[in-house]
């Protein structure tokens, strides 16, 4: 007995009538796309225009690139309360120098140049209170992408820093510091990164000139080691071709030191004029710590290319 025509399998449908499977894509791969999926420009590639360290805490993954040199400047405010004080402190201009070597190798300076702090209240067990002025911390160091990303697996950056303090007053020192600091994360698409990072500063805090309760005496009374250490998450996102954003928790543990532990929030954007030149702002503040702070700031960079000619022998 033959079976009814509604037992029958229903006829496989035709090969053209399978859609492509780019076609389920939600970014169209040949096209810059930002947040809103809008196309953009090959020259406008959120992978492709300037990539800064600034302003955020997490360093990013890439380098600047083989012949490309890159400077990033700018200037902080940061207001902290603690028991008893409260301090206030900015630094100008925040300059950082990135010479590429290679694709994943480059050179950096960076020097925070001039910091104007004023001080009130009670600190360090008697009062401390006035204005200074003071050269900053003067660091070089080296950035390496030692592992791209593949797939879903992260890229990982090693940092190597050496800081000398210079200058005098304030926390001006003349000892070498090393520090080491290591980024990881993803590029998951073209508009979004999520990056962390983790590290560790030696830092050697020695007697600085203090004036306390109208007596100068000597802060701390013998030299000390801190050991500083950090761990941030962020979050990148590129919301149209000349507008990107991002959101930041980092942290500080230091060991030996005023602030032992503390945990912030931070908020940026990025305002690109051209790929190769970009306007940030920042803002945030203590979520948890031993003290409170806030601070904000804005900067500007810029990118180029170097010549670079082997001598003939």
């Amino acid at each position: 007995m033959r079976a009814p025509s509604y037992w029958a399998p229903y006829p496989p449908p035709k090969p053209e009538e399978f859609p492509p499977p780019e076609a389920h894509e939600p970014f169209d791969a040949s096209e810059r796309n930002n947040i809103f999926n809008q196309k953009i420009s090959g020259e406008w590639d959120p992978e492709k225009i300037i990539n800064t360290d600034r302003p955020d805490f997490t360093d990013v993954l890439p380098t600047v690139g083989k012949h490309v040199w890159q400077t990033e400047s700018g200037t902080a405010f940061r207001h902290r309360v603690g028991e008893g004080y409260s301090f206030n402190r900015t630094s100008v201009p925040e300059t950082t120098l990135r010479l590429g070597v290679s694709d994943h190798f480059e050179l950096r300076i960076k020097w925070d140049s001039f910091m104007f702090s004023q001080r009130t209240g009670t600190a360090n067990g008697g009062t401390n209170e006035g204005k200074s002025a003071y050269g900053s911390d003067f660091l070089v160091g080296f950035k390496w992408l030692a592992v791209p990303q593949a797939g879903w697996l992260p890229g990982h950056t090693f940092l190597g820093t050496l800081t000398s303090r210079i200058g005098t007053g304030g926390p001006a020192q003349t000892l070498i510091q090393p520090g080491v600091n290591w980024v990881y994360g993803w590029q998951i698409n073209k508009w979004m990164v999520l990056r962390g990072s983790t590290g560790v500063e030696i830092v050697i805090v020695t007697p600085q000139h203090r004036l306390v309760d109208g007596v100068e005496t000597l802060q701390p009374s013998s030299a000390r080691t801190v050991f500083d250490l950090h761990q941030s998450v962020v979050t990148y996102m590129q919301v149209v071709k000349r507008l990107g954003m991002y959101l930041e928790w980092f942290s500080f543990y230091d060991h030996g030191a005023e602030r032992t532990h503390q945990h912030n929030g931070g908020v940026g954007f990025y305002i690109y004029l051209t790929p190769n030149i970009q306007i940030d702002l920042r803002g945030g503040g203590t979520i948890v710590g031993t003290h409170n702070e806030v601070f904000t700031g804005a900067g500007i960079s810029f990118r180029g290319k170097y010549k670079y000619k082997k001598r003939k022998n």
